[in-house]
């Protein structure tokens, strides 16, 4: 079902608008009524004379409507906060008038983190509801499974929260019209047996992992890192994301003699943590971000003993740091969300950031906007650095964006430390 993340007046004209903005926004939580559909009509012209062609996902009242599918409900159901900041964000912009007479609707589909039902729900956004482009879409499996028909039906995806390596695979050649948001997974799992290797002098690792597109992800950068760095891999942990009994995967964790242990999964990570504590493993934690705050550190850390040799890969600023940066993030998605995950969050609020500083560089002196100028727009991007985004950098050559991360330690009073700064990811 559509959740209407965003519900603006279509087909009125922009003086109306303008004057009833400060007003007319919804309270922006999804609901299960259908969205209103937006029809593809022209953008205002930059003059009287000029004449400019339709544009899908924009409105006679220059209203940008972008989709997402995005779990709301499920095992992946804390997703649903990256979908709340990326509202959250839009809505201070509509608030404040929006850019250069543009303003923003975001829709959202529950696909449950289901591939086959993320296909139906992009077929929906992007022929029913006529969104202009894909923003930040959920998940490396859902993001797989529309890959064919996000490339034959040229569909702008912007951002996917998913590894980079589903459409920017080696020696492949770059998707013409998706920009990447998160750092490779595979690069990251390199990065984080690296340190431990340099680091910390660690010789034999293993992996727990989910059996999906996402933890798959991760054993294959082990392979790779392992073998750059000779490093043993001692033992392989696979596990469904629906399981419920975690001791046996801690006994085999435990018993695997390994000195680090890379955790890359999500739905029932903390728990299987705490089956390998439990059945004696007293070695060092490679975690994937998803631990960095909210509720995934708050289950983390019901198991005692773990700071001090818990470490995870980040490849943005986390909540703490936006906070030091003076940004308004912490406050305004509080306001609107007080029960909802922030960190998640941070990650849609930034996506949202990122695309509508596109929007305003590409609709400067009343140039219409259409997706060859926000194309050329990002491709001009070079170590920009936006909210919690550090070092974006497109080119017509690359469209990955991530191209650095950091890594932290966690702390005794549950807190974490950057252990290593940003630094360049592998290639």
């Amino acid at each position: 079902m559509v959740h209407s993340v965003r519900s603006f007046m279509a087909f009125v004209l922009v003086a109306v608008l303008v004057a009833a903005c400060g007003g007319g926004t919804s309270s922006g939580s999804p609901t299960s009524a259908p969205a209103a559909s937006v029809a593809p009509a022209a953008t205002v012209a930059p003059s009287a004379a000029a004449s400019v062609a339709p544009v899908q996902g924009i409105d006679a009242a220059k209203t940008i409507t972008v989709g997402a599918s995005i779990a709301q409900s499920g095992p992946y159901a804390t997703a649903a906060a990256v979908g709340w900041g990326a509202l959250t964000y839009f809505d201070s912009v509509n608030a404040k008038g929006g850019v250069n007479g543009y303003k923003f609707n975001y829709k959202v589909v529950d696909d449950q983190n289901d591939p086959t039902k993320t296909v139906t729900a992009i077929r929906q956004l992007w022929e029913q509801d006529k969104v202009f482009a894909l923003l930040m879409p959920y998940g490396s499996g859902p993001t797989t499974a529309v890959k064919q028909y996000v490339t034959t039906n040229n569909i702008p995806l912007i951002f996917p929260y998913a590894s980079s390596t589903i459409y920017f695979g080696e020696n492949a050649p770059v998707p013409a019209n998706v920009f990447g948001f998160q750092a490779s997974y595979l690069s990251e799992v390199q990065s984080m047996v690296d340190f431990a290797a340099k680091q910390k002098g660690i010789k034999k690792v293993a992996i727990i992992h989910t059996t999906d597109e996402f933890g798959m992800t991760g054993v294959d950068g082990l392979t790779r890192a392992s073998k750059a760095l000779g490093v043993s891999v001692v033992g392989d942990v696979g596990y469904d994301a629906t399981e419920t009994n975690y001791a046996p995967l801690g006994q085999r964790i435990a018993a695997s003699g390994a000195e680090a242990i890379v955790v890359w999964a999500i739905p029932g990570a903390a728990n299987a943590i705490a089956a390998a504590e439990q059945a004696g493993y007293k070695g060092m934690w490679l975690l994937v971000d998803v631990f960095r705050g909210g509720s995934f550190l708050a289950s983390l850390v019901k198991t005692p003993n773990l700071a001090n040799r818990t470490y995870l890969i980040y490849h943005q600023k986390t909540v703490a740091q936006m906070t030091v940066s003076g940004s308004e993030f912490a406050t305004a998605y509080k306001a609107k969300y007080p029960q909802g995950d922030p960190d998640p969050a941070l990650t849609g609020w930034t996506a949202a950031a990122m695309f509508v500083d596109a929007v305003k560089t590409t609709t400067a002196n009343n140039t219409p906007l259409n997706w060859e100028r926000l194309k050329a727009t990002l491709e001009s991007w070079q170590g920009k650095n936006i909210e919690a985004a550090i070092g974006m950098s497109f080119s017509k050559t690359s469209h990955i964006g991530a191209e650095k991360a950091q890594i932290f330690i966690l702390q005794s009073d549950n807190t974490w430390k950057v252990a290593q700064d940003f630094t360049a990811l592998p290639k």
